[in-house]
């Protein structure tokens, strides 16, 4: 992504912004979309959350289920597939079939005043909105002139000569509702203490009140209602306003109105199942036993490209359609809010240009738009200069908010790029004004130019695929998992790993590193179970629990467990580094190794562990250089290199430098609960804080450090299938972000509570720490310092770690400098 920005504004004397000055952050957005409209709501794991809260709140109303029957359809706007449907088949509800689906007919009723709209605007347009009904309906016409050469009163009848066709379909008429009650309604009114009145002639044909006899009929039982407001004074439903529409329509184009729906409707659009009378017979449809059991709502959610219908049929119709449609949006809104959110932060959050000379952008939880957090043009803060123009105090004080909302204009460019048009909103915060109590952006955008182009018209560049190509970062929000497994049950730990990863998706987390072997690990936890058990009991004691050891380790090609673990990144948009008990295929050697796997579900690579430690040489193999390797990861818009090693692997300088040369800027340290073990409680958290911390300095890297606890559902098993032990005890872990200069960014957590380590790395960050220092440049000394290690595959199976780019194999131009022995 580009970002066209504008030259220094020189002029410190412009006024007129229409901006506000607030004494807390409350922006004044425009009105509209704050964010681009999010996409692949299906796949958005808190959508599907939701809409399962919603399949559990709807039983739950206070609704006649028993006599209504209803159908909800929740879709989205450039799919054609619904995001949720559910049907209710009452017991009782007239006449048709007895069990709803999604080819059940129900009547409309009053939603097909949108089709008559829509038919209206396809067939001859807006030209006549402003112009008066009497022009093409000439029974109204009649009437009006009728009543002019009685000068009748404005009170007791419709001026239609200033009724226009705009008035009708806006319900600003001012007209009334609908017909005159019959005789039967105007009895029981008398019966309730209503003085008596003459009734109105008036022909029903036996139908109910919305159903006149004919056209004739239709004008006679207008002709004498009272107006019930001043037209275009306020919004007064209609249903007799819609009809007249009708007949308009039928008048200037000579064709019947059910034709005209027909072909200019139902027929493009495949509406199969619609049509402007009842069915003629009711084996796909519901007919209750009066039209006033039939009711539907249809809302669209513009903001977010979502629509919701709801058809209701039964005695309790009304209530239906009264209470479920709120019910649902009260849900589904903050969960639209939040995909738009993360959606827009992948996109756009970045620095836009370099350091000295451009522009950071965020999205921020809780408040609208894109904030501009920075803005430099040649070193100068634009800010200062935008708190000058915009200030209403002399002096220009107060801190300045500037964000950005998308106009939704965009273009293509050589037919791979969209240019998005956006327009800031300048506002100053920490300073009281009389203006303050008001929201009036809409008011000064486009009010000050520079070079002819406004001041607060921003475009940005995206590429074909929608993805924002930032030139440096912002923030990537980075997650430890501190949890056990189910110790020895990969099927249900590997559940496990896809709740933590659903759960990161919700909290907007975009890279989760887990503790060492997490799979099979351990209950709770990533720690490595089997180490705890090969330091406690003989070697020919635990023959068999390493056999079972091997049985629940994951095979990582085409294996199940990691096709589902990278189905739920895919779906939410996660990126993981997962450590296992790896198996290698139609064999019993196992490797201690970190699975990496990015944001759309792909299988970057295996790295195996160099050596491991003491003991677990009965378990694992030795990995391979070929596996020791950073992989680019994309977080909001920008790729960065994800490296990582499992326990003491830390301490081989060799592995940590392979790992720096290639660039590395987020590590993930996989860890056990080490702490638990006797003879460590004093010290093993303080030698991972030690290692990790080491790593972040020297590599100058943000070090994500993810570590396990133990709990009881793991010494039971080994008291159960190994015998007592009194060396590893419950508790541990210690999991933590940290930052490369060694100050600590989340936690360190430890103990036996579950929890995602959660915090926010500034990548632009990473040039301050080199600039003191450079691992993998002029701190290395290559010249003196000479660096090289084997990068070829050891194993024969190796290929499930992808081919490592020529860019990262002993390449001097990457500071890996070649063995000239």
């Amino acid at each position: 992504m580009r970002i066209h920005i504008l030259g220094t504004v020189a002029s410190a004397a412009l006024l007129g912004l229409g901006t506000v000055a607030v004494q807390t952050l409350s922006p004044c957005p425009l009105f509209g979309p704050d964010l681009p409209i999010p996409t692949a709501l299906g796949d958005d794991i808190s959508i599907k959350d939701t809409l399962s809260e919603v399949l559990e709140l709807v039983p739950s109303l206070d609704i006649d289920f028993q006599n209504t029957s209803f159908s909800i359809d929740i879709f989205p706007a450039t799919d054609k597939r619904p995001l949720f449907t559910y049907h209710h088949s009452g017991t009782y509800h007239g006449h048709g079939v007895q069990v709803v689906n999604d080819t059940t007919v129900y009547r409309i009723g009053s939603i097909s005043k949108l089709l008559t709209a829509y038919v209206y605007l396809l067939e001859v347009g807006d030209v006549s909105f402003n112009q008066p009904v009497t022009r093409y309906v000439p029974e109204l016409a009649d009437i009006s002139a009728r009543l002019r050469s009685k000068s009748a009163s404005t009170l007791e009848f419709v001026n239609w000569d200033v009724i226009t066709i705009g008035a009708l379909a806006s319900h600003m008429a001012g007209i009334p509702r609908d017909f005159p009650s019959p005789a039967s309604v105007d009895h029981q009114l008398e019966l309730l203490g209503f003085p008596p009145v003459r009734p109105v002639d008036f022909a029903y044909c036996g139908k109910s009140v919305l159903y006149p006899c004919n056209r004739t009929a239709f004008f006679d039982a207008i002709r004498n209602r009272h107006p019930v407001e001043a037209a275009f004074s306020t919004p007064i439903y209609s249903n007799i306003g819609y009809q007249i529409m009708a007949y308009t329509l039928e008048n200037i184009t000579g064709t019947a109105y059910p034709d005209i729906l027909l072909r200019q409707l139902i027929l493009p659009l495949g509406l199969n199942s619609t049509s402007y009378a009842k069915p003629d017979t009711t084996d796909s449809s519901i007919i209750p036993d009066s039209p006033s059991s039939s009711c539907s709502l249809m809302a669209l959610l513009p903001d977010w490209g979502i629509g919701l219908t709801v058809l209701a049929a039964g005695t309790d119709a009304p209530g239906v359609v009264g209470m479920i449609p709120g019910a649902i949006v009260s849900k589904l809104v903050p969960a639209l809010e939040q995909a738009a959110k993360r959606q827009a932060r992948q996109k756009y959050s970045g620095l836009y240009g370099d350091e000295g000379n451009g522009m950071v952008l965020a999205v921020q939880d809780s408040l609208p738009g894109i904030s501009v957090t920075s803005w430099l043009v040649d070193g100068r803060d634009m800010f200062d200069s935008i708190r000058l123009m915009v200030s209403e105090s002399s002096t220009g004080s107060g801190n300045v908010s500037m964000r950005l909302y998308p106009t939704g204009l965009q273009t293509t460019t050589n037919g791979n790029v969209r240019l998005g048009s956006w327009r800031a909103v300048y506002e100053i915060i920490d300073v009281a004004s009389p203006s303050s109590s008001y929201c009036a952006s809409w008011f000064g955008i486009d009010s000050v130019t520079y070079g002819g182009v406004s001041i607060d018209e921003f475009v940005i560049d995206i590429s074909a695929d929608g993805t924002a190509q930032a030139l440096m970062d912002y923030k990537v929000v980075v997650a430890a998992v501190h949890a056990a497994p189910v110790f020895m049950n990969k099927a249900a730990t590997t559940d496990k790993v896809i709740n933590l990863i659903d759960q990161a998706g919700k909290e907007n987390i975009e890279l989760l590193v887990f503790p060492e072997t997490f799979i099979p690990g351990y209950p709770d936890a990533d720690t490595n179970a089997a180490k705890y058990w090969i330091e406690c009991y003989p070697p020919l004691q635990q023959v068999g629990a390493l056999a079972k050891y091997a049985d629940e380790s994951v095979v990582v090609q085409d294996g199940d467990e990691i096709a589902r673990i990278s189905a739920a990144c895919r779906r939410t948009g996660v990126a993981i580094s997962l450590g296992i008990s790896e198996r290698i295929a139609q064999g019993y050697t196992l490797f201690n190794s970190q699975v990496n796997i990015d944001a759309n579900g792909t299988l970057l690579g295996v790295h195996r562990k160099l050596q491991p430690t003491y003991v677990e040489r009965s378990v694992w193999a030795q990995g391979g250089g070929h596996t020791l390797r950073t992989y680019k990861l994309t977080a909001s818009g920008r790729p960065f290199n994800l490296g990582g090693l499992c326990c003491w692997e830390h301490t081989m300088n060799g592995a940590r430098q392979a790992l720096i040369t290639q660039h590395e800027h987020i590590h993930a340290g996989a860890w056990p609960a080490l702490s638990t073990m006797a003879g460590f409680e004093a010290v093993a958290d303080s030698q991972i804080e030690a290692l990790m911390k080491t790593h972040a300095l020297t590599a100058q890297v943000f070090a994500i450090t993810a570590s396990n606890y133990v709990d009881d559902t793991c010494l039971e098993w080994m008291d159960k299938n190994l015998g007592k032990q009194e060396f590893v005890k419950a508790g541990g872990g210690w999991s933590a972000v940290i930052h490369p200069f060694c100050s600590v960014l989340a936690g360190p957590h430890t103990g036996a509570e579950e929890k995602l380590v959660k915090a926010e790395v500034d990548l632009s960050q990473l040039g301050q720490v080199k600039v003191w220092v450079d691992a993998a440049g002029h701190y290395s000394r290559p010249e003196i310092l000479k660096f090289s290690f084997d990068d070829q595959p050891l194993w024969a199976d190796e290929k499930v770690s992808p081919e490592r780019p020529s860019s990262v194999r002993n390449n001097p131009e990457e500071d890996i400098v070649p063995n000239e022995n």
